[in-house]
């Protein structure tokens, strides 16, 4: 193109757009002093704005939702499966009622690695204990009047009345609650509490009943068996001991399995005899005491 065109075409676009040019200039000057700005910037700083653009915890968040849904309904099921097998008569209430205790927060507690690990633990958690607190919140409804009494009731209590849901069920779920709220997977304590609760304490009163006739009784409190102390211990110890080397194959904790057996064996043992103390209840003594001492023992 000669120099003549281009100086007539330089010329039209001044007539024709003489507005657009300084709007182009200062969008350019702008751009460059964006573009210096960006740079002096600190990388790191670079990087947090990156993440928090291309690396939104939402559809995290909306996985674990999920994973809490799922872990509700299956609950759910399981409980209504054993309260089947109670109203035809297969098996006593009193077989269901403990199967439940024993079941329900071990179950759940194999799905917690399914919960993301991207995101933050403060909302994890949160969305985590969403399953029990919204068990507690039915069996308090239920308790009341305020929905008609559901499997859920049936299944936790020993004869069916749900006010009895006011008690042992409703601290069992808010065990299972705090549990999960203090400590989570940050600590062994969550699932070491868990453990002592649902298998140590749950089967004492079956190794009670099934060999407490063989053994003496304890002096201070006549309705608790040296046979169901052993069967708590028992269950207690090896039941943490499954779940620490399942958490730590899956690597959510990090323990030593060698230097664990002593601790484990401490804690409910401690556990242990805290339930055959005569005053209070073992549903809030036992996991309160297996939670301080796993904590001091595993911090």
């Amino acid at each position: 193109r000669s120099r003549l065109s281009c100086n007539y075409e330089n010329h039209v676009a001044k007539v024709i757009f003489p507005s657009l040019l300084p709007a182009t200039s200062t969008i350019t000057t702008q751009t460059t002093m964006l573009a210096s700005s960006l740079s002096a910037i600190p990388s790191t700083w670079q990087d947090t704005f990156s993440g928090l653009i291309h690396e939104s915890i939402l559809p995290f968040a909306l996985h674990d939702l999920g994973v809490s849904l799922l872990s509700f309904i299956a609950a759910s099921l399981w409980l209504f499966i054993w309260q089947q097998f109670s109203r035809s008569k297969i098996l006593a209430s009193s077989i269901t009622r403990k199967i439940v205790h024993v079941t329900c927060a071990p179950l759940f507690m194999v799905l917690w690695p399914l919960y993301s690990s991207e995101t933050q633990d403060p909302y994890v958690r949160v969305i985590a204990a969403l399953v029990p607190i919204i068990v507690s919140i039915r069996l308090i409804m239920t308790a009341y009047e305020m929905i008609p009494q559901d499997n859920l009731a049936r299944a936790m209590s020993r004869t069916g009345n749900p006010k009895e849901g006011l008690r042992g069920p409703l601290y069992y779920v808010l065990i299972l609650a705090s549990s999960i709220l203090v400590f989570w997977t940050s600590s062994p304590a969550a699932f070491i509490t868990l453990c002592q609760m649902c298998f140590g304490d749950g089967m004492a009163e079956v190794f009670g009943r099934k060999w407490g006739k063989y053994t003496s009784s304890w002096e201070f409190n006549k309705s608790k068996s040296y046979a169901g102390t052993i069967g708590f211990v028992i269950c207690g110890f090896l039941s943490s001991i499954v779940y620490l080397t399942y958490f730590n194959s899956v690597h959510i904790t990090d323990v030593n399995m060698q230097s664990a057996w002593g601790s484990l064996l401490a804690i409910s043992i401690l556990c242990s005899l805290v339930e055959t103390i005569p005053f209070g209840d073992d549903n809030i003594t036992v996991p309160i005491a297996a939670a301080i001492s796993s904590y001091l023992l595993f911090h």
